[in-house]
């Protein structure tokens, strides 16, 4: 079973943290409108990225998330984007890491997400597939859960150590 992607934004605001889905309601009737099997994984990422700079934008600078974490979560593969390309994606993740130092992390279940990762800019290391099992999907979580909390105590990326890669369960 494949569904769409969840692109989620988490950020921390004061001691809060704030984790948004760009798969909205009118997005979900959409996708349920298409195959089951349809996956708009680039029109999830864009939206989520001009969604959360809209968001940003609206509140005051100092009051702003001091660093912002996209995690980007599929168990299918991009075939039915509409409205966002690889290369825009890729310019979009490009000029958010580099104007505004957001970390993105991608996560595939059953598929080469570092292949995936690469194909919209993200460092092999802050990409990482996992089995689509509740074990695989426990575990990636898990490790994607210790690297926000490395990266609040200063760690400067969200980057997978090679214990988190060989530690999860394998997805063949």
């Amino acid at each position: 079973h494949q569904s769409n992607p969840s692109a989620w934004s988490t950020s921390r605001t004061s001691s809060r943290l704030v984790a948004t889905n760009a798969s909205a309601p009118a997005e979900r009737q959409r996708a349920s409108a298409r195959s089951c099997t349809a996956v708009s994984l680039l029109d999830a990422i864009g939206r989520s990225i001009v969604d959360t700079g809209t968001r940003l934008e609206a509140i005051s600078e100092g009051e702003r998330a001091e660093k912002v974490v996209f995690v980007i979560i599929t168990d299918g593969q991009e075939n039915a984007s509409r409205e966002f390309t690889h290369a825009k994606v890729m310019a979009s993740i490009k000029h958010q890491s580099e104007k505004y130092a957001r970390e993105f992390v991608f996560l595939g279940a059953n598929q080469d997400a570092i292949q995936v990762g690469a194909a919209i800019g993200l460092k092999a290391g802050n990409s990482m597939t996992y089995a689509a099992n509740a074990m695989g999907t426990a575990d990636a979580f898990d490790s994607t859960s210790k690297n926000l909390v490395s990266m609040r105590c200063g760690v400067p990326s969200m980057l997978y150590s090679q214990y988190d890669r060989y530690s999860l369960p394998s997805s063949g």
